[in-house]
Parts: structure tokens; C-alpha cells; sequence
């Protein structure tokens, strides 16, 4: 055998039979070229990338292993034997192989072995066997009768039958099933060869379940550069049609004819070797030409990063603060840090009036959770707070809603961090929040300490993707791990 591709020029009685074969192991669906020692991707795997309405198939699959599993009861005490959700690479493997088994003893059952049989004989037809001679029951039988009749009627005459081709373009390689000239077919057609790509199928409708598949397996073939030779090698294809292929629908006790437009189904394959390239680019590693993700420079940090930027000032009361800004602080008595940013000298009823004081009192009350009860969210348990212990140790401010500028108790501007913290709870989206900061900056106290952490912790609340989960229903808890002080 020779690396050249050999002219086609068949020898009386035609070339020896036989088609290419595959390779081994992960490569047990691919074509093996022992001339270019290389492998060839499968048409028909090829163009399951593109194939994505796969419903009926997929539920014909889940049939054949139910039926199966019926028929076969000792793959159901292996599997049983193997039990739920195997861990182990060898447990999953097992139950591969009792899938695929049973999907095999379904098949002895229904119509896909009939299929595979009919197919051969068809096959055998037109090597020149007496389709009379198979002891078929019917519809079977007539059905062989009429395809042999058709193809004698209408003067069809096999020129390759079986033949495994390359198709150098796609990178792919295929088996098609006949080379067949149709007496007048050109004529009928407007012009062209009478040689066509012929293809026997026997499932109800292939058009219906399998239009994507077919029309682009048969255009591949028809693009073929060459034809595989047992003995001989790469024989160079023959002419045939580029515009039409033929299906022969052999079932039901009849042989019907359908023409095939792969000129769509060779654009289909087409598109199936990009998105197969395109596939295999996205996995290409960094470092490597083509390859779709780079490391990229950057700075490492040395440390925490602060939400806002950490003045001298507020450098004394960051730990602190973070004690009681977060809302799964533990209640009094635990291990919270000291809040010595948080003393109040001056009584809340003599600054925001009495009228206020209920106000906001029964706003807490109502919006943080009972002391003691606890959730479990994500396996992590959190404990709920209680009015009090913020009323304690700070007493209640005015709402941000409130106009009114509230002196701070520690001195220096109009907001106290008290009020400020409170305000950062009560805000429900991303633009209230930087409204707040905007208005607390701009009365002079810094974001900082007690308002950053709890900044932070309302912003992460309020990105969070399970966000419903903040709700009375769930005592306003998150998975995220943090918990509204003031609002779900």
C-alpha cells in the first residue's frame, strides 16, 4: 500500500470489500489510517455536536435500560449490590456496564436488531443474492422484495457499496452505505451525474428524528476526497452528486425513495467541525499559542481591603465597632468586643423627643429578631439579637428618613455612628446605600469603624443570589452568613 492516493480504476468485479477500522480504547470511535499511522474523528460523532434536540432519543435510551433491567433480573441484584451513588471510579464503572448490558438484552426484544438485519440483506441484494431466499417473516419479506424491485425498475446499479471515505476538509472520516447510478437522474435533475450517494434506512420517518444527522453524514460522503481499500489503500472517490443524496426507507413491507438535500446538510457539517475547533481551543492551556486565558500582572495585597479607605482617627474604634456593626454579633454577656465608641452621655428623649424615642423603639422591636433563637443556615449556626442590647448601650436614633440633624454624642457633626449604622440597615438596594454615604460624609462623619462594617456587610447582603432567603420566614437569615439588623 502506498501513501499516494491511487486513481480510481476498479478492477473487473470491482475492489476487494471491507471498510476501515477504528481504534482502541478512548479512540474506539475513531478511524484508524494504519497508511498515515493517524486517527480520523467519526462523521456520525461529529455531528452530535450539533444534533441538540435529542428528547425522543434520550427517552428511548432510558425505555431500552428499563426493559432491560426487566428481562435480565441478575443485572438487577448487581446493581443492587452496588448500591446508591457509588463513590468509587470502579462502583460508577459497574454501573456503566449493567446500563449498557441491559440496553443490549432490550435490543433483542425490539426493532433494533431487525433493523441491523435488514440493512445486511439489503446489502446483500445488491451484491447479487436472490432476495427470495431469505426466510423472512412479513413485512420483512415483502419489504426486501419491493427494494429490490425498486432498484431494478427504476435502473439502479451499485458502483461502491460499504466503503469507509475521508473527508480531508472536516478532518472527519465515514462509512456510507452505496454508490449507486440512477438511470437518468442527471436528466431528471437539470444536469449533473447519474452517481449519487445512496443511503437504506428503516426506522418510521428519519427525516422526523434524524434530518440534522443524515443530511450531514450523506453530504460528507459526497465531499470525500478518497475511498478506503482493503490491500490497496486510499483510492481516489468517484464522481458523485453534491447537491442530492437518496434515502431508500425499507420497513412496513415497502421500499420508498426520498431525495436528500445536502447541500444544507454540508453547511450543517460544516458548522459542526467549527464548533468542534472552537471546542478544542477553549481547552488549550495558558502558555500556549491560542489559548484563551493569560496570566495577568498585578500587585498582590498585603493585607485587608477595607471597603473605604481607614483614617488615623478611626484607626482605635475599627475593632470595636466591628463588634457590634455585624449583625451576628452575640448577644450581651458573650464575647463582644468593648464599645468604646458607643458611650452616651446625653438622654435619646432630650434629642429626638419622646414622640421619636416610641417611634424608633417599636421600629427595632419589630425588626430584629427574639434574643436566643438560633438558625441553621449552611450548617453554620447563628444567633439572634435582641432590642435591647442595642438600647443599652446606644439608645435609638432618628430614622435617615428624618430631616431632622441629630447632634453626636461623641461630638464633632450631625450624624452620631449610632444613627448612622442604623440608616445602613434600613436601606434596601445598592443606590440607597451610597446615597447614605454621600449624606454622612457630608456631614463630616467618617465612613469608618462601626459604619464601614456595617456598610459592608448590608452590600453583601444585598448582592447576595439567595436573598430571598432574608425573610421572616427564615428569622432574616442568609447563606451567605450575615443577618438584617433592621429589614429582610
Amino acid at each position: 500500500m502506498t501513501l499516494d492516493l491511487i486513481p480510481y480504476a476498479p478492477p473487473v468485479g470491482g475492489y476487494p470489500a471491507g471498510r476501515l477500522g477504528h481504534g482502541e480504547g478512548k479512540l474506539k470511535k475513531w478511524y484508524y489510517d494504519p497508511i498515515g499511522a493517524r486517527h480520523w474523528r467519526s462523521v456520525t460523532e461529529a455531528l452530535r455536536v450539533i444534533e441538540t434536540d435529542t428528547y425522543n432519543l434520550d427517552r428511548w435510551k432510558e425505555r431500552q435500560i428499563v426493559e432491560g433491567m426487566s428481562i435480565r433480573p441478575d443485572l438487577v441484584q448487581l446493581a443492587i449490590s452496588v448500591g446508591r451513588a457509588p463513590e468509587t471510579r470502579e462502583g460508577k464503572d459497574t454501573l456503566n456496564t449493567i446500563a449498557w448490558k441491559a440496553s443490549q438484552a432490550a435490543k433483542v426484544t425490539d426493532g433494533a436488531n431487525l433493523g441491523t438485519a435488514m440493512h445486511n440483506m439489503t446489502e446483500a441484494v445488491d451484491r447479487g443474492a436472490d432476495p427470495a431466499s431469505f426466510p423472512l417473516p412479513e413485512p420483512y419479506r415483502s419489504a426486501l422484495l419491493r427494494y429490490a424491485e425498486l432498484r431494478r425498475v427504476n435502473g439502479y446499479r451499485s458502483v461502491e457499496i460499504e466503503r469507509t471515505v475521508r473527508i480531508p476538509e472536516l478532518d472527519w472520516c465515514g462509512s456510507f452505505d452505496r454508490i449507486d447510478t440512477i438511470e437518468g437522474l442527471g436528466a431528471m435533475l437539470g444536469g449533473g451525474p447519474d452517481s449519487v450517494i445512496v443511503d437504506v434506512k428503516t426506522e418510521a420517518e428519519p427525516w422526523k428524528y434524524g434530518g440534522m444527522k443524515i443530511t450531514g453524514q450523506l453530504a460528507s460522503y459526497a465531499h470525500a476526497d478518497a475511498m478506503w481499500v482493503p490491500g490497496v489503500g486510499w483510492v481516489e472517490m468517484p464522481e458523485v452528486r453534491r447537491d442530492v443524496a437518496v434515502v431508500i426507507n425499507v420497513r412496513d413491507g415497502d421500499a420508498v425513495p426520498y431525495f436528500v438535500n445536502i447541500g444544507d446538510g454540508w453547511r450543517d457539517a460544516q458548522r459542526a467541525a467549527e464548533q468542534i475547533a472552537a471546542v478544542s481551543a477553549a481547552k488549550i492551556d495558558m502558555g500556549n499559542p491560542g489559548a484563551r486565558f493569560a496570566p495577568m500582572p498585578y500587585k498582590r495585597p498585603t493585607g485587608g481591603m477595607p471597603m473605604l479607605p481607614i483614617t488615623a482617627d478611626a484607626a482605635a474604634r475599627e475593632a470595636a465597632g466591628a463588634g457590634w456593626a455585624n449583625p451576628a454579633r452575640p448577644p450581651d454577656g458573650g464575647a463582644a468586643p468593648a464599645r468604646t465608641f458607643a458611650t452616651v452621655s446625653t438622654p435619646v428623649e432630650q434629642l429626638v423627643g419622646p414622640g421619636a424615642m416610641a417611634t424608633h423603639r417599636a421600629l427595632v422591636e419589630q425588626s430584629i429578631p427574639k434574643l436566643g433563637d438560633t438558625v441553621t443556615v449552611g450548617g453554620i449556626a447563628f444567633m439572634k439579637h435582641t432590642p435591647t442590647d442595642v438600647d443599652a448601650a446606644f439608645g435609638l436614633p432618628a430614622p435617615v428618613t428624618d430631616t431632622t440633624q441629630l447632634p453626636d454624642p461623641n461630638g464633632g457633626s450631625t450624624w452620631s455612628v449610632k444613627a448612622a449604622v442604623l440608616a445602613v440597615w434600613s436601606v434596601d438596594d445598592r443606590a440607597q446605600l451610597a446615597e447614605l454615604y454621600d449624606r454622612v460624609t457630608g456631614a463630616g462623619l467618617a465612613w469608618v469603624g462601626a459604619i464601614e462594617v456595617a456598610g459592608a456587610s448590608r452590600l453583601r447582603m444585598i448582592e447576595c443570589p439567595q436573598r430571598g432567603l432574608h425573610s421572616a420566614s427564615s428569622g432574616g437569615m442568609c447563606a451567605c452568613g450575615w443577618t438584617s439588623a433592621v429589614r429582610p
